[in-house]
């Protein structure tokens, strides 16, 4: 059996806190450093895979109200 019903509930509601705890350093490194993960993470949405998506889309040649 696998999933939730697995795990203890002081570890189900652990799981959600982990990744900052991953972080190295005091809170205020863990924050500058989730920020920066953040803003990585934006940059590569817009730069790559954002326009990659929208080439797939191709909303051009929808017509809106032609008879």
């Amino acid at each position: 059996m696998s999933g939730r019903d697995d795990l203890p509930a002081a570890e189900e509601t652990r799981r959600g806190a982990d990744p900052p705890r991953a972080l190295p350093g005091p809170v205020w490194i863990r924050i500058l450093l989730l920020l920066l993960l953040l803003a990585g993470l934006l940059l590569i949405l817009s730069t790559w895979v954002f326009p990659w998506v929208d080439s797939i889309v191709n909303n051009q040649e929808a017509t809106v109200g032609s008879p």
